[in-house]
């Protein structure tokens, strides 16, 4: 609930009218950690979903992670400001070590580099009234 509660404030968005959490329950179910089984015991726990772990263990860090790319300065808004330090990042090398951010929070699209493609994909976000990205990449 704890974590439930962090992603809506993040992502108040993220649940509609209707008022079904839908989608932050799916933002926990996809960044939960998979538990895997002890060793010698992996065939009766697959990987994903089980009737041992659920979907794992839940990762407050992911599922903020999931729902905040785009917002490079961590404000709780993706704006201009954000664009500026993407350009910094992506045609600059951008050592941003004075700002507390991850440099996940730059790569939109989730493929593992900071580059142009993420730089259009956050003025969509910004700028052209698209949905803020959430995607469940973590290789950081």
């Amino acid at each position: 609930a704890g974590v439930a509660a962090l992603v809506y404030s993040r992502r108040p968005d993220l649940i509609p009218q209707t008022g079904s959490p839908t989608a932050i329950i799916a933002v926990l179910d996809s960044s939960a950690e998979d538990q895997v089984a002890p060793e010698g015991l992996e065939e009766f726990d697959p990987p994903g979903w089980d009737d041992h772990y659920g979907h794992g263990r839940i990762n407050a860090f992911r599922a903020l992670l999931s729902v905040s790319r785009g917002d490079v300065n961590n404000s709780g808004e993706v704006d201009i400001i954000d664009l500026t330090m993407e350009v910094e990042i992506v045609f600059r090398g951008g050592n941003l070590n004075e700002i507390a951010w991850h440099p996940a929070l730059a790569d939109l699209n989730c493929d593992g580099v900071n580059n142009a493609v993420d730089i259009v994909l956050l003025v969509n976000t910004a700028f052209r009234d698209v949905a803020q990205p959430v995607c469940y990449h973590f290789d950081y």
